[in-house]
Formats: C-alpha cells, sequence, structure tokens
C-alpha cells in the first residue's frame, strides 16, 4: 500500500494531460484509417491492424496507471477498445463466415 501512495505521489499530473492528448490521437486517427480502408466487399486485414493501437494504448495505460485520473483514464481506453472490437467484428464478420 505504501508502494503505491509513493507512485502516485511521484507521478506529475503532465502525465495524465500528455495521456489523454495520446488517447484521443490514437483513437481519431485510428478511427479515420480504418474506415478509410474499407469498401465493405470483403475481408479488410488493415482494418483489424488500424483496430489495433487502440487496444495496446489501453493494456499500457492501465497497466501503468497509478492516481485516480490516470485510472479513470484508463478505465475509458478499455472501454473504448471494446468498441473496437466490436466495430472489427462487425465490419468483417460477414466475410469471415461466408468463405
Amino acid at each position: 500500500m505504501k508502494a503505491q501512495i509513493r507512485d502516485a505521489a511521484q507521478s506529475s499530473p503532465k502525465r495524465l494531460v500528455i495521456w489523454i492528448i495520446g488517447s484521443l490521437l490514437i483513437h481519431v486517427v485510428c478511427l479515420a484509417f480504418f474506415s478509410a480502408g474499407i469498401c465493405g466487399c470483403h475481408f479488410h486485414l488493415i482494418a483489424l491492424l488500424f483496430g489495433a493501437p487502440p487496444l495496446i494504448w489501453a493494456a499500457y495505460v492501465t497497466k501503468l496507471a497509478k492516481t485516480k485520473g490516470e485510472r479513470f483514464l484508463a478505465v475509458l481506453n478499455l472501454l473504448c477498445a471494446a468498441g473496437w472490437v466490436y466495430i472489427e467484428w462487425e465490419g468483417n464478420v460477414r466475410f469471415v463466415f461466408s468463405h
């Protein structure tokens, strides 16, 4: 418990701001490229590649979160990552089972 308090005290507010900006950039950029690479006629591996960074970022933020604000951001990233899994599944499921 003392180690967790010490880690939280050493965490800077600047880190949370960087994580918020990073989270927004990752999700917005990946969403833009994800939708641009799909034509709707077949399975697209590129869609899965642009869906991976939000999942990796969510795991990273969750693993390294120290303060309440960082943990809250981690939960938001996990929810967005779950949304990415849903979007990827819905966008490609008809092509996975059709062949």
